[in-house]
């Protein structure tokens, strides 16, 4: 894994050593003066030196010449060596051996290698360097195509029953079985759960007449992608006369007139009976009208409604 290199807090830095540094050694290079003041390192984002490049007369000496990065300094030692670095070799170095800090091929390798981790040549980003973003896999009923619209991937063939984990916080328009929704994503104690306005996206094979109408009649098929699913269960207080009326409205208003279908239950009986009529369906709700009287309170009416 590539690792950026920390940079000197002066420019121009020279020190020399203060001891032999023995080849394999390690632990500490120690100065003829202190270096804390003016170098950072850590072992995170380690320095880096060069010793011997030059002798004392400013000659060059490639043959002596050792990069070493250093990961901790303290007072007139720099401590946590990997030696040999940027084809060097790892040899002896005498008492007053010039060491400097200047920039070379290692920092300059090292913010290359981190820079192209995530980013093409001309500074693009890859493709790649989003694929931690996000974790898709769906939770309902087999959606064919699962589409983020503002550069993710496409996650297709997704199964029923499967889990769906987020870590990118709220994303929006996202494209789902070729519905365009906004989706808010909530944290919940296993893991970040998506809702659509709290009402999950299924498909469904219907039979009729009007691609957007759901209650004509007719034998065409159709494959709905945004579908909505609600019910209801309605006690039947101030409903124990024929011709008692009472209004239904749904949970969540739907954008054309759905689907809906009532049941009476009679709960001191126990039995399920039909003493209702469901009348004036909106996309907003309905109307029961008792057809039948002498039924008790504690008894409810059914509904279910499908629509989009």
């Amino acid at each position: 894994m590539p690792n950026l290199y920390n940079v000197p807090l002066q420019n121009g830095i020279q020190r020399t050593l203060a001891n032999t540094l023995n080849a394999g050694e390690v632990s500490t290079i120690t100065f003829a003066t202190s270096v804390s003041s003016v170098l950072q390192a850590s072992t995170s984002i380690p320095g880096t030196l060069v010793i011997d490049r030059v002798y004392s007369n400013g000659n060059l000496t490639p043959s002596l010449t050792e990069y070493i990065s250093f990961t901790g300094v303290s007072g007139s030692t720099v401590t946590g060596l990997v030696r040999g670095l940027a084809g060097t070799t790892d040899i002896a170095h005498s008492i007053g051996a010039i060491v400097e800090f200047v920039p070379d091929v290692t920092w300059a390798d090292a913010i290359n290698d981190t820079f192209t981790v995530g980013h093409n040549a001309d500074g693009t980003h890859k493709s790649t360097a989003f694929a931690s973003l996000v974790s898709v896999n769906l939770v309902n009923s087999s959606l064919d195509t699962f589409t983020f619209q503002s550069g993710f991937s496409t996650v297709s063939g997704a199964t029923q029953g499967s889990m769906l984990t987020f870590n990118a916080g709220t994303i929006t328009n996202l494209l789902v079985g070729g519905i365009d929704k906004s989706l808010s994503v909530s944290s919940t104690a296993s893991g970040l759960l998506p809702t659509w306005d709290s009402v999950y996206l299924h498909k469904l094979h219907r039979q009729g007449s009007n691609a957007t109408n759901y209650v004509s009649g007719g034998s065409v098929n159709y494959l709905e992608t945004d579908v909505i699913f609600q019910s209801g269960a309605i006690d039947c207080v101030g409903m124990t006369t024929a011709g008692s009326v009472k209004t239904i409205t749904f949970p969540k208003a739907y954008t054309q007139i759905p689907m809906v279908w009532l049941q009476f239950y009679d709960a001191t009986n126990s039995h399920y009976d039909v003493v209702g009529n469901l009348r004036s369906p909106t996309r907003t709700g309905f109307t029961i009208i008792n057809s039948q009287g002498g039924i008790g309170s504690s008894s409810i009416y059914l509904w279910f409604a499908l629509g989009k």
